[in-house]
């Protein structure tokens, strides 16, 4: 997918949506280090180049007009001047689409040009971002110029863009069923909320790699206007194969219907599952929304924990074969309670303790695997791990880890006899809760390394059996011993605080004892004991 509070993200939405003028360019102070997360407010740093002339410059007249082919993207920026021209070779009766997707403080006017004459134009493309769209038919074959324009003028650093030319219909011309090839990347994209715009970044990013005859990338998207279907994304563009219209991305059923139409049409060797949203860790009481996937246009409706595992559970009915890798571009995903609850239907997760940046996952990590089509499960993890952590190398608040789900049964049979020898061991429930970690990750979960540790090492745990169980669920999840935990990695924030799985310190509620480690473990009752 990102919270300080519901209240102030509908506030921020309202007014990044109704304003014409882009709101990160209310301060000349403004930092890009501000901004929607897909937890809490932390924009990372633009990753276009926004600091010096683009490579099309100079391009600001109808003179000096640079081409674009017909599906294909170009990077630009507002650096030197507000104006870029482009021109393209129309095909009478064939229909293009001209749209622009805004990095930093990016707010773009579109206009096509036949010779001099505007034809059409578009400001907001009605996504809640400050980029633009035009659909058009061409009326005849000839050259005609795009015009693009910084509102009201402006420009500088952190004022760039993509253009992408697109002609053709729905289907684009794509076969179906595809052949059977080695990978299919299922992107479950959730952007129909204040995300809307992210959304947008990380399709580009597919778009850079692309589809293949090894591998297929299909996602669900549905933004905060009128994108909502099934798309193909190739290097030439986002390809739409089916409008669903407006669906609720927060029901169960719209996955299974997404789930249906990509295995039946794009089969393959392995699969991963992407989960593209906010996240909040696990439900614990209702309305109060946690779980993944919130679509705003649905009242906020959002996929709970169990509703997640039943989607990916028919994923693997429908293909036969255990899930590879199953993926959170979303908050504060990786905690225990998750790892237990998709044990046996996915080989690897990847995921992170910690809020994600709004920019989320750099999906050219898909380029590993497209490089690679012989790939194991392991290395597609790796693949996000490395280039999350590439990405975002200089940001200290930040984690990710990717998990071994072989081990997923043993955590919670470490975790059920920790649970259960604490609550026998004749020690007070309160030590227990007095030794929570001092810190937690933005207030919904605690690192269970640390808090086991914090158990193991203290004077006021006495009992030896305890200590042996807390020592035996650190030893699980310890990255360095390549068990539970394969992969991990953390900005300087979460030094010697975060080790890759988190799990909720808070009171047992009846919506927590939905999940399958209250319904199989001690551990939501050594909750109540502990007095959380």
């Amino acid at each position: 997918m990102k919270k300080v509070s519901f209240i102030f993200l509908a506030l921020f939405s309202l007014l990044f949506i109704f304003s014409c003028q882009s709101p990160l360019d209310n301060s000349t102070n403004y930092s890009l280090d501000n901004g929607p997360e897909k937890a809490i407010f932390n924009v990372p740093a633009d990753r276009l180049n926004t600091t010096s002339k683009d490579a099309y410059e100079e391009d600001d007249s109808l003179t000096y007009a640079k081409t674009i082919s017909a599906n294909s993207t170009q990077e630009h920026n507002f650096y030197d001047d507000a104006y870029d021209y482009l021109k393209f070779s129309a095909t009478n009766g064939v229909t293009y689409t001209i749209e622009t997707v805004v990095y930093g403080y990016a707010d773009t006017v579109l206009y096509l040009l036949d010779g001099s004459t505007v034809i059409k134009s578009n400001d907001d493309k009605g996504d809640g971002t400050y980029g633009s769209k035009i659909t058009w038919t061409a009326t005849s074959t000839k050259t005609y110029y795009i015009r693009v324009y910084s509102y009201n003028g402006r420009k500088g650093t952190n004022r760039g863009y993509t253009i992408s030319l697109t002609a053709g219909s729905s289907g684009g011309g794509i076969t179906l069923p595809q052949p059977k090839k080695s990978w299919t990347i299922l992107v479950y994209l959730d952007a129909d909320n204040n995300l809307s715009s992210y959304g947008d970044y990380d399709i580009n990013e597919m778009k850079s790699v692309g589809s293949d005859n090894n591998i297929n990338i299909v996602v669900l998207w549905d933004n905060a206007g009128s994108v909502h279907g099934y798309y193909y994304i190739q290097t030439t563009g986002a390809v739409l194969l089916k409008d669903v219209g407006e669906v609720n991305m927060g029901s169960e059923t719209t996955a299974k219907n997404f789930i249906d139409y990509a295995v039946a049409n794009f089969p393959a060797d392995h699969y991963m599952w992407v989960f593209w949203n906010h996240g909040g860790a696990v439900d614990r009481s209702l309305p109060t929304t946690r779980g993944v996937c919130w679509d705003d246009t649905n009242s906020g409706d959002h996929l709970t924990e169990v509703e997640q595992k039943n989607i990916i559970s028919y994923l693997n009915s429908k293909t036969g074969k255990t899930l590879d890798v199953l993926a959170y571009d979303a908050c504060l995903m990786a905690c225990a309670e998750l790892v237990y609850q998709f044990r046996g239907l996915a080989l690897y997760m990847a995921f992170s303790e910690q809020t994600i940046p709004g920019y989320g996952y750099d999906y050219k990590f898909i380029s590993y695997i497209k490089n690679n089509p012989s790939t194991t499960a392991y290395y597609a993890a790796k693949a996000i791990f490395d280039y999350y952590k590439a990405t975002y190398s200089t940001t200290s608040d930040v984690t990710f880890s990717v998990v071994n789900m072989s081990y997923a049964t043993n955590l919670g049979t470490a975790i059920n006899n920790f649970a259960t020898a604490a609550k026998n061991s004749g020690i007070s429930g309160t030590t227990f809760k007095n030794l929570k970690p001092a810190n937690n990750f933005s207030g919904y979960t605690w690192d269970l390394y640390v808090y086991m540790s914090n158990i193991y090492n203290s004077s006021s745990i006495t009992s030896t059996t305890v200590k042996n169980y807390a020592k035996a669920l650190m030893d699980l999840i310890n990255p360095a011993n390549a068990q539970l935990v394969v992969l991990e990695w953390h900005g300087s924030t979460w030094t010697n605080k975060a080790y890759g799985v988190s799990i909720t310190l808070k009171s047992d509620t009846s919506i927590y004892q939905q999940l399958d480690i209250c319904k199989d473990t001690q551990w939501n009752e050594f909750l109540t004991f502990a007095g959380f």
